[in-house]
């Protein structure tokens, strides 16, 4: 987790159920204080509503408003979906609209995170190409000690490395909400931490196996993306020399 939101009220209460959750904690106060986070999954398998996930008005009624056309679209599937799915009775019927609030929050969010990353890949791919230019201003190449440059790097391995990392930096922004959850798991799961000095002050350090997994599967699946893209890459290049 960021040290920094370690430091405010959210961290505050995570170190309160870290210790909590301690076997020594739990005989004297008699029971296990922690929770399982409530999802929107869990809300609607509890009411036996999980076909709402699956249902064609779900996207209308959780997509972010851009116009009054959709306000008005929104609107009126968010009538429908809980007419649907929240009967008769007023709590459920709350719980559904929380439900796709929820949702719709989620995707706002996402999107105010990932828009800038793509802007970015957008900007690099129209201005520069992987291979480079003859033209000196345009080139990407960086060399150590000049310019605050720590690394030196050729224009094509700069530009990859560019480009990776936004493509990386974007994967995890679409998945920011779910990592989340699972590093709270991770430090909930009742591992021991340890106190070091981690160059931004002393915190808390324990092992993270399901954000190790997460990142893994992760960059995994950006790896594989970028080999089919210099692939695909490369056998246009064969068929157009053959072409020729």
């Amino acid at each position: 987790m960021n040290p920094d939101k370690m430091r405010s009220t959210y961290g505050k209460l995570v170190y309160m159920l870290q210790d909590a959750g301690s076997a020594e904690v739990q005989r004297a106060v008699g029971f296990d204080v922690r929770g399982q986070i409530q999802t929107v999954h869990s809300e609607l398998e509890a009411m036996g509503a999980l076909g709402l996930l699956d249902d064609a008005d779900v996207p209308a009624a959780v997509a972010p408003v851009l116009d009054a056309a959709g306000r008005e679209a929104k609107a009126e599937a968010t009538v429908r979906l809980v007419e649907r799915y929240g009967g008769g009775k007023d709590t459920a019927r709350a719980s559904i609209e929380r439900c796709l609030l929820s949702v719709g929050d989620d995707l706002a969010l996402i999107e105010a995170h990932v828009a800038p990353v793509d802007a970015m890949l957008a900007l690099l791919r129209r201005h520069f190409t992987p291979s480079g230019s003859p033209d000196r201003a345009a080139s990407l190449a960086i060399t150590a000690g000049r310019a605050g440059a720590r690394l030196t790097h050729s224009h094509s391995t700069q530009y990859a490395y560019v480009e990776q990392s936004l493509l990386l930096w974007r994967a995890i922004l679409v998945q920011l909400p779910r990592m989340w959850a699972i590093a709270e798991e991770d430090l909930l799961s009742g591992g021991d931490y340890r106190l070091r000095d981690t160059g931004q002050g002393y915190h808390r350090v324990q092992s993270a196996p399901r954000v190790g997994r997460f990142m893994g599967n992760v960059l995994g699946g950006l790896q594989a993306q970028v080999r089919a893209g210099a692939e695909g890459g490369r056998r246009a290049g064969l068929a157009l020399c053959a072409a020729e």
